[in-house]
Parts: structure tokens; C-alpha cells; sequence
């Protein structure tokens, strides 16, 4: 039986992001300041990842902050600044829990195979969460605080439920062709403003809805180009593709 590698490590820090790996449990940490940081399993096998983070600040992360290994957990903390952070490819066993700053951040989480669950609480500055071709074992849920924040949830595979708990602020929601295990619900802001796409109707994709002001087939108006516009130049700063 192959070993598991497992190592504690002095947090390693440049400029704004700091990594600590314990207990197989990897966090990454973010400040004051605004980073561009990508977790990447690309070509490793289950369990390993490198971090990549655009310490010369010149637009591309393109520094690596190390390969660990033996990887179960992923915790992120974005703390201040207008963060972009992507999730790539990584195939752990355990949860991958993310928590953005207070200033309008971007998060993605692409092509990913996670055993457990995730969490993602977005912060106070109209966060944009795309959630693309993954595979989740366990539950997903994903919180809104203040803010008018997006959620584009596309194509993924949910063992358990899907849930959005909304906050202060006029969210959107996007789900499109998603399979989920459990019966999961959407519940709206105190703003009343919050919109609900989808292309399935009428029941969308095992979705109960609460304090839902509209549901629609498609973006209104030119949102959906602003949305778009705002997606494709967080794949290219964190990934370096076009979407």
C-alpha cells in the first residue's frame, strides 16, 4: 500500500497570501490587500495540489507556492481586498470551504472532483461565484451576505443537496443542467429582489424557492453581458484561458 505523504509546514508568505498545510487539511489565506490566487490539481493525482499566486502583481499567477501532497481538506479566506481565486481541477476525499473578503471578489470552482462537501460564503461587495463541470460527493451550500452577488452553478454533479441561503442585497442565481441528489431550496434575501434562472421549469432541478421575487429563462436585459464580460477576465487573470 502506498504511503500518504503528510508534513506540517511554517505558513509561507508573499506579499498578501499565505499557505499552511497541517493535518491534511491545506489553507490559504488572503489580506488586506487584493490577490489572485489558483489552487490547481491539473495532472496530479488524488490528493495533490499546487498553489499558484501572482505575487510580482503583474496580472498572471504565475508563482508557485508549492506542491502538497496528501491533501483532504481545502479551507480558503479571502480577508480584504478584491480577490480572485480559482479552484481547478483538484480531486480530494474530504471539504473545500471558501470564505471571501469584504470587497467585490471572484471565485470559480472548475472541473473539480470533491468526496465531501463545500461551503462558500460569499462577503460584502457583489461577489461573482462561477461553479462549472464539477463533481460533489456531499452537500453544496453557498451563503450571500451583503451585496448584490451572482452565482453561476453549471453542470454539475451534486450527491446531496444544493442549497443557497441569500443575504441583504439583489442576488442572482443561475442554474443550469446540474443533477442533485437531494431535494434542496433557494431562499431569498430580505431585499425581495433577488432572481432565479433557469432553463428548467417548472421544477427546477429538485429546487424548492422562498422569498424568490422572479424566475426567468435567461439573463434580463444586458446583465448577462456585464456577468460574461466579468467571468472571462477572472478565468484569464487566475487561469490564463479564455473561458
Amino acid at each position: 500500500m502506498a504511503e500518504l505523504s503528510f508534513e506540517t509546514l511554517e505558513p509561507r508568505e508573499l506579499l498578501s497570501a499565505t499557505v499552511s498545510f497541517q493535518g491534511g487539511t491545506l489553507l490559504v489565506r488572503g489580506d488586506a490587500a487584493s490577490d489572485a490566487i489558483r489552487i490547481d490539481g491539473d495532472g496530479y493525482d488524488t490528493g495533490t495540489v499546487e498553489v499558484f499566486h501572482d505575487t510580482d502583481r503583474d496580472g498572471t499567477v504565475d508563482t508557485s507556492l508549492g506542491v502538497f501532497h496528501g491533501v483532504k481538506n481545502i479551507k480558503v479566506d479571502g480577508r480584504g481586498g478584491s480577490d480572485a481565486i480559482g479552484i481547478y481541477r483538484v480531486d480530494i476525499d474530504g471539504n473545500v470551504n471558501v470564505r471571501l473578503g469584504t470587497d467585490r471578489d471572484g471565485l470559480f470552482v472548475l472541473q473539480s472532483d470533491i468526496g465531501g462537501d463545500v461551503s462558500i460564503v460569499n462577503g460584502g461587495g457583489g461577489d461573482g461565484l462561477q461553479f462549472r463541470s464539477n463533481t460533489i460527493g456531499g452537500d453544496v451550500i453557498i451563503k450571500s451576505r451583503l451585496g448584490n452577488d451572482d452565482a453561476q452553478v453549471f453542470v454539475n454533479t451534486v450527491g446531496g443537496r444544493l442549497d443557497f441561503r441569500l443575504g441583504i442585497g439583489n442576488d442572482t442565481i443561475a442554474l443550469y443542467n446540474n443533477t442533485i441528489g437531494e431535494p434542496s431550496i433557494l431562499r431569498g434575501g430580505p431585499g425581495r429582489g433577488d432572481l432565479f434562472i433557469t432553463n428548467n421549469q417548472p421544477d427546477p432541478e429538485n429546487m424548492t424557492l422562498k422569498k424568490v421575487e422572479k424566475v426567468l429563462p435567461s439573463y434580463p436585459g444586458t446583465l448577462g453581458l456585464e456577468l460574461s464580460g466579468f467571468y472571462d477576465d477572472l478565468l484569464f487573470r487566475v487561469l490564463g484561458i479564455n473561458a
